[in-house]
């Protein structure tokens, strides 16, 4: 007859047999052999194969004895229902006849194994049901190994798809931002955090969370880039990877509930691979912008400030033509042709220069001398222009330390910058202000600098000033082409020399130039 589950023999493990036969003795002689066989199962009974098949739906059971010819439903098709749902626990056959041919269908149907009850014995059934849990560990360990990587494809597919989002970034807070994005949908956790160095200030973004809590991110980024960094964070993770070809490093922080594996950190070897390229890309794009801007400023010194002084030349040269031999006015139309000719010639000379600098084979020529008469020389040469403006042009403090020094340099070549800096200082300067030279000696050199009562330089231009033809935003300020402190900054660089600036809005400006004593020519 049918039975429901009839009992439950509990042992000390969570392991569960489901026995399924609708004869008591038999099932009792199979509860024995499994005890006698050393196995410590928990053993569920039922008395048919509907029953077995409800238990089964509840989960929980590890292997299924079941007897061949059961009421209603019998083993075959209990076996072949079994098979139908994914991740079943694995069925062993019991059967009361030797009959071959049940044995062999049984087997295809996907039986483990097929044991007579005649031969049911402990060492017999202990050593089926072992390989069957064997097996379904084999296969829960290969279903788990498919999830991941379907897990892991998918994530590809995600990382590529984010591949064309991280490489349209373009500043680096924008790109900070976006890898953050991706890498929330990338490594499911419920923070991520990502900081990007590219040897400048570490760019940090969070994603779902505020900041991060303090953390000195160059030093972790840096730590990266050497030798590989795990857990910056007490209470969470942090995979790092280098940039590729960078001299920098990616972080990405997990919140500390999301378990990172190791296929997250080649994930993460992608994703700097990503931003690496992103980098690049960016910094290939500002190169050709520079050099549209090059050409354009090219063009515009051709057809403006060369322009001028070539029609000054025509007009000169037209006048003079017209002038009989001996006129009292041709030495000065003379004079004119020249001044116009000095001009184009430093206009052409320092288009030059930029040029040498930037391939880097600016060279300067040093020798001793001596600073008191440079200085002088600078501030002669200034005077004029200060005079002009209404500009006091005074020494800072008077000589001192490093004024009467002999230093190696190339004179003509710091005058240059000496009265670019001077030049620049007064075109700023309000009539009634004072521009100041100051000289101050040094362990390992002499630092001259030059302040200004002018406007100041807001804070956003500080790091630009230097650049090639960078121009203030001053209103009313004469504007160059601006090459003079790309210029400058290149021949105190060729001494082994350093050029900055300290200013603020409405305090004037300061720039500095140190000179080393020894030469690094």
């Amino acid at each position: 007859m049918t039975m429901p589950v009839l009992a439950t023999v509990t042992t000390t493990t969570t392991r569960r047999v489901l026995l399924v036969d609708d004869d008591e003795v038999d099932r009792m002689a199979a509860r024995r052999a499994l005890r006698e066989a050393g196995l410590d199962v928990e053993v569920v009974e039922v008395g048919d194969g509907a029953a077995a098949l409800e238990r089964l739906r509840l989960g929980g059971i590890d292997c299924v004895l079941a007897d061949y010819q059961l009421p209603g439903l019998d083993g075959l098709e209990l076996l072949r229902e079994i098979q139908r749902t994914p991740g079943s626990p694995p069925m062993i056959a019991l059967t009361g006849t030797g009959d071959e041919n049940v044995a062999v269908e049984l087997m295809q149907a996907g039986a483990v194994d097929y044991i007579p009850k005649s031969t049911l014995g402990a060492e017999r059934l202990g050593r089926s049901v072992r390989y069957a849990w064997a097996l379904r560990s084999a296969e829960e360990m290969a279903r788990r190994a498919e999830r991941a990587r379907q897990a892991y494809l998918m994530k590809l597919r995600a990382l590529v798809e984010a591949a064309p989002a991280i490489h349209a970034a373009r500043a680096a807070g924008e790109l900070a931002a976006v890898t953050a994005s991706r890498a929330f949908q990338l490594f499911g956790a419920p923070r991520v955090d990502v900081v990007i160095w590219d040897g400048g200030p570490p760019e940090h973004a969070s994603e779902a969370a505020p900041d991060a809590a303090d953390v000195d991110w160059l030093a972790a980024a840096l730590a990266v880039r050497e030798r590989g960094m795990r857990g910056l964070y007490a209470d969470g993770l942090a995979l790092g990877a280098p940039l590729h070809g960078q001299d920098g490093a990616i972080l990405v922080w997990l919140s500390s509930n999301h378990a990172s594996t190791a296929a997250d950190e080649t994930l993460l070897d992608q994703l700097a691979y990503n931003v690496a390229v992103a980098i690049d890309s960016a910094r290939l794009l500002r190169r050709a912008e520079q050099a549209s801007r090059t050409r354009d400023d090219i063009m515009a010194i051709v057809s403006h400030d060369l322009r001028n002084p070539l029609a000054a030349i025509r007009a000169a040269a037209d006048l003079l033509e017209e002038l009989p031999p001996g006129a009292p006015d041709a030495p000065s139309v003379l004079a004119s042709i020249q001044r116009s000719v000095s001009h184009m010639q430093r206009l052409i000379e320092r288009q030059l220069a930029a040029a040498t600098i930037e391939a880097g084979s600016f060279r300067v020529a040093p020798k001793p001398h001596r600073l008191a008469g440079l200085i002088d020389e600078a501030v002669a040469i200034a005077r004029p222009l200060a005079e002009q403006a209404g500009v006091k042009l005074e020494p800072d403090g008077g000589p001192g330390p490093g004024y009467d020094d002999e230093i190696p340099l190339d004179r003509d070549r710091i005058l240059e910058v000496l009265s670019n800096l001077l030049g620049n200082a007064l075109k700023f300067t309000p009539s009634g202000g004072k521009v100041r030279l100051g000289v101050a000696g040094t362990g390992d050199g002499v630092v001259l600098t030059v302040r200004d009562d002018g406007p100041g330089i807001e804070p956003g231009q500080l790091g630009q000033v230097f650049e090639r033809y960078w121009k203030t935003d001053v209103p009313g300020g004469r504007r160059g082409i601006g090459l003079g402190l790309y210029i400058a900054r290149g021949i105190v660089a060729a001494h082994g020399g350093r050029i900055w600036v300290d200013s603020a809005p409405g305090q004037g400006a300061a720039f500095h130039v140190l000179l080393p004593r020894t030469s690094a020519v």
